[in-house]
């Protein structure tokens, strides 16, 4: 059995869908900060807090069953971490200690963890995973710290280097949704649907082609699947492996605004200056995650990424929100 911990977020949730999809035997693990019990689609779950490592030793003691922990709950806005760096280390690399050490009580040895490509830093070119290091947010840095635990404990483990998750499965009710939300495709999508009055485009004097960051955007289900594959993965070879997971092709926020105009509708883009931790650009080489797992992304096109995510927002306008929110 798998412990997804943060189950009820954006990637957990289409990893329960996976999981669900691959009868594979699972229980959901989520504080409801950010989470949405709707977006659960009946698998079972279990209130609880990461940080809170008594109570997660004890989840882990109650069911034996569980050999795996994944684990996806995180605080993940770079410009937040950039505003309180503090808190990104308590909750991302705290958080991986806490399960690390309810994995050590336990007597468990195998986790998957969702990593990101902001520990790279500001480099050039597609990266690879032995890249060195050098994460320009304390997001980034928090993740990275996180990473080095997980090697420390020398557990058997992939962690998983996402770049940009985006897209929806809208056919099974599923499909992004923050508060507040931050990402560029669904914030596109809601100024096209007329929910927002534009949106911001935060530099344009960057060292990319048209000015505006590159980023390598790759659907949540092709995430997903790699999730299934780790799994077994692990089982079968152990190991500990750092994964990137992404296109290998990059696309511009200019490209992805013009994109987002052309499937779905106008809307107005105020221009302003830099973000701070922004990368110029994250494109991933993903011949290790190939290679190792077989995977590789299917569904990453950008237009299918676009319409994937704007068919959610047009079916649920309030998102998960009026299915009503776990609280507690």
């Amino acid at each position: 059995m798998v412990l997804v911990i943060g189950g009820a977020g954006y990637v957990g949730s289409h990893v329960l869908h996976a999981l669900r999809g691959a009868n594979e035997a699972h229980l959901a693990y989520d504080d409801f900060s950010s989470g949405w019990e709707p977006a659960l689609k009946g698998s079972p779950c279990i209130r609880g807090d990461l940080l809170d490592t008594d109570f997660l030793t004890q989840t882990l003691l109650d069911h034996p069953e569980i050999d795996t922990l994944m684990v996806f709950a995180a605080k993940i806005s770079v410009g937040e971490s950039v505003r309180h760096p503090e808190l990104y280390h308590h909750v991302n690399t705290g958080g991986i200690a806490s399960a690390l050490t309810a994995m050590e009580r336990a007597g468990l040895r195998r986790i998957i963890m969702s990593s990101t490509a902001a520990v790279y830093g500001n480099p050039l070119g597609p990266l690879v995973e032995d890249h060195p290091k050098n994460p320009t947010s304390p997001y980034g840095e928090s993740k990275w710290n996180a990473e080095r635990l997980i090697g420390e404990a020398g557990v058997d483990s992939i962690r998983f280097r996402y770049f940009n998750a985006a897209g929806a499965a809208p056919e099974h009710g599923l499909g992004e949704h923050h508060e507040p939300e931050e990402h560029l495709i669904p914030l596109c999508i809601d100024a096209a649907l007329g929910r927002r009055d534009g949106i911001a485009l935060f530099g344009e004097d960057y060292p990319t082609p048209d000015g505006t960051c590159v980023r390598d955007y790759i659907h949540v289900l092709d995430l997903a699947d790699a999730h299934v594959r780790a799994l077994h993965y692990l089982r079968a070879n152990g190991g500990s492996q750092a994964l990137n997971l992404g296109t290998g092709q990059g696309h511009s926020v200019c490209e992805v605004i013009q994109t987002v105009q052309e499937e779905v509708g106008p809307f107005d883009v105020r221009h302003e200056g830099r973000r701070p931790g922004d990368p110029s650009e994250l494109v991933a080489r993903c011949e290790k995650a190939e290679q190792l797992l077989g995977w590789k992304a299917t569904r990453s096109d950008l237009r299918s990424l676009v319409r994937d995510a704007a068919a959610f927002r047009r079916d649920r306008p309030d998102g998960y929100r009026k299915l009503t929110k776990s609280t507690g």
